[in-house]
């Protein structure tokens, strides 16, 4: 009831889309206001139930999906950065993952580490 209504309030506040398979950000409802100015820790919990934290730059607002972090920061240049378990990365310009990615996140196959969506005030209110 509620519950799931308030959470997809927050989701659609932080921009979270799901189009043509592939997850799309786009936080245009957000405030500046509501990223820190300073560096904080994020406390979180893995898939397998393990607690770990991760450190977020200033700047930055993080929150979950599919239990992956994922860290908006604001930025000049709009990009995706996927960490991946292995140590790799990825980026894709603009705002949105590919399907492979994006079914790689909601399959909680743990092979995604965190995500780091870098975005333009522009996108902010």
């Amino acid at each position: 009831g509620q519950v799931k209504e308030d959470l997809l309030v927050r989701f659609g506040e932080l921009g979270l889309k799901l189009e043509n398979g592939k997850l799309q950000f786009s936080p245009f409802l957000l405030k500046k206001d509501e990223f820190s100015d300073t560096e904080k820790t994020f406390e979180l919990k893995s898939i397998s139930g393990d607690s770990y934290s991760i450190t977020m730059p200033a700047n930055a607002i993080g929150f979950t999906y599919c239990q992956v972090p994922i860290i908006y920061q604001i930025s000049e240049n709009e990009m995706v950065t996927v960490s991946l378990e292995s140590g790799d990365t990825e980026q894709f310009s603009g705002l949105e993952l590919n399907d492979k990615t994006t079914e790689y996140i909601h399959n909680r196959n743990r092979s995604i580490k965190e995500i780091t969506v870098s975005i333009s005030v522009d996108h902010l209110r």
